[in-house]
C-alpha cells in the first residue's frame, strides 16, 4: 500500500504497542502510586516497567494461592510463559527458594511482583527498588524480599525492581477479588506487549 502523503496511513499503522501503553497509562493515572521524592517527577507506569526490563529477564511472581489476594504476584507468574530471553518463576511464598533458577539464566535484569500492603487502594500499583522496602517500611508479609532482592542483584549485577500490588483481602481459604484480578490482567499484558515490543526490536536490528 503506497503512502498518499497525507499522514493517514502513518496514523493508521501505529503500533499496537503505542495504543496499548496510552491505555494503561490512563488507567494507572488513577491508582499508580510510588514513593514521592524532592524535585522527582513521577513518572508513568509504562515508563517505569520500560526501564525495568532489558536484555535477559527474569520475573519472580511471589504469592500464596489460598490467601485471596496474594495470589497475585504468582498468578502473573504462571500466566506469563518462559521463551527466549525471559524466565517466568512462579515463587510461591519463599522467593528465596528460586535463586538458583534466576541466578542460572544470567539475567541483566530481575522483576519481583507481589501483593504489598502500602496503603493505597485496592489495586493500586508502585515499582520499588530493593532499599525503599526498608526505607518506607511498606507493610509486607515477606519480610525477607528485601534480603533476596540484595542478593540477587549482587551475586548477578542485575537491575533488581518490584511491582508491588495493593492486596483487598488475604484471608486464608478466600478468592481474588475484582480489582485485583483487574490489576493482575493489565499488568500482565503490558509484560507481555512490552517483551513483544522487545522481540520485534532485537529481530529488526
Amino acid at each position: 500500500m503506497e503512502n498518499s502523503g497525507n499522514g493517514t496511513i502513518d496514523f493508521i499503522l501505529l503500533s499496537r504497542i503505542d495504543y496499548f501503553c496510552w491505555c494503561v497509562d490512563a488507567y494507572f493515572s488513577f491508582c499508580y502510586f510510588k514513593k514521592a521524592r524532592e524535585g522527582v517527577k513521577e513518572r508513568s507506569f509504562i515508563e517505569e516497567l520500560t526501564d525495568s526490563l532489558h536484555g535477559r529477564i527474569v520475573l519472580m511472581g511471589i504469592g500464596s494461592e489460598n490467601r485471596g489476594d496474594d495470589a497475585a504476584g504468582s498468578l502473573i507468574a504462571q500466566a506469563l510463559k518462559s521463551k527466549n530471553n525471559f524466565c517466568s518463576i512462579d515463587c510461591s511464598d519463599i522467593p528465596e527458594s528460586y535463586t538458583g533458577p534466576a541466578k542460572e539464566f544470567q539475567p541483566d535484569s530481575i522483576l519481583f511482583i507481589d501483593a504489598i500492603d502500602f496503603g493505597g487502594q485496592p489495586g493500586d500499583v508502585t515499582f520499588l527498588k530493593p532499599e525503599m522496602l526498608k526505607e518506607i517500611r511498606f507493610n509486607s508479609h515477606h519480610p525477607s524480599l528485601r534480603h533476596v532482592m540484595d542478593y540477587l542483584r549482587s551475586e548477578t549485577g542485575s537491575k533488581v525492581n518490584l511491582i508491588g500490588i495493593q492486596p483487598g483481602n488475604i484471608a486464608p481459604g478466600s478468592g481474588v477479588t475484582p480489582a485485583i484480578q483487574s490489576t493482575i490482567e493489565i499488568v500482565k499484558t503490558a509484560i507481555t506487549e512490552l517483551l513483544d515490543k522487545m522481540s520485534d526490536e532485537g529481530e529488526n536490528s
